[in-house]
């Protein structure tokens, strides 16, 4: 099954991050599951063709910000989404977050206000949007060279890499699925994940192709780093008009 979570917090006061916080939600994200599987999703993941994947994307906070000296200060509340293709994770996420009223995400002591479990339920053709940038790099001379949308090799890796998590996810080869940009214009993010520099992308596509496949992006996401908040994208009429 592919699954999408929002979840809502809520403080009474602003709630203040650094203003590349990936981590820091991925944290709290890890600490939300059982020691076991986030050991297990930390440490190894699921493996093909020499590469792992983790199988679970997340997007970046929602919610009115401001933002001043390299800091992001929210008013509350806040949300964000988390999606996964792995029952597992579902399943203890579902078990744990009965749990906790709290979390904490940097320094900010959070109340969970809601938490809504969809379960995703893809169509052959879906216009989506990204609520976290895409990143596609190579290796290049020791170091990692980020590729932009204008590049075709940009959406070739989308579409092997979804490829591979496919293997990953189902344990069989599939390649049914089209990638096609509909922004004209990308708007380019770089994000430090600690002190390593991100590039990313946010715009709009068009996918065609396999249900499975379709379903499989949208809840585990596109290109690469998915599990450090980069490459969710979420059908275009799921999107309040008042998220940025």
């Amino acid at each position: 099954m592919f699954w999408r979570v929002k979840v809502t917090l809520y403080s009474d006061r602003p709630i203040v991050l650094p203003l590349n916080y990936n981590h820091i939600l991925q944290s709290c994200i890890y600490k939300t599951l059982t020691p076991e599987l986030s050991s297990f999703l930390h440490s190894k993941g699921f493996e093909v063709e020499g590469r792992v994947f983790k199988l679970f994307t997340f997007s970046k906070l929602f919610g009115k910000y401001k933002v001043s000296n390299r800091v992001i200060s929210f008013i509350p509340p806040v949300y964000f989404y988390f999606a996964t293709s792995v029952n597992l994770i579902i399943d203890t996420l579902s078990a744990e977050v009965l749990k906790i009223k709290q979390v904490k995400i940097g320094n900010n002591q959070l109340t969970v206000e809601s938490v809504d479990f969809n379960i995703i339920k893809p169509s052959n053709e879906v216009k989506v949007k990204t609520v976290s940038p895409i990143t596609v790099h190579i290796p290049e001379e020791n170091k990692n060279r980020y590729l932009s949308p204008d590049d075709e090799r940009f959406f070739e890796f989308l579409k092997s890499n979804l490829n591979r998590k496919f293997m990953a996810n189902f344990g069989y080869s599939s390649d049914d699925v089209l990638i096609i940009p509909l922004s004209k214009r990308w708007k380019k993010v770089v994000t430090f994940f600690k002190n390593t520099p991100v590039v990313g992308w946010e715009g709009r596509l068009l996918l065609k192709g396999e249900e499975k496949m379709i379903g499989l992006a949208l809840s585990t996401g596109l290109g690469s780093k998915n599990s450090q908040g980069f490459g969710m994208i979420i059908e275009r009429q799921q999107i309040s008009s008042s998220n940025p």
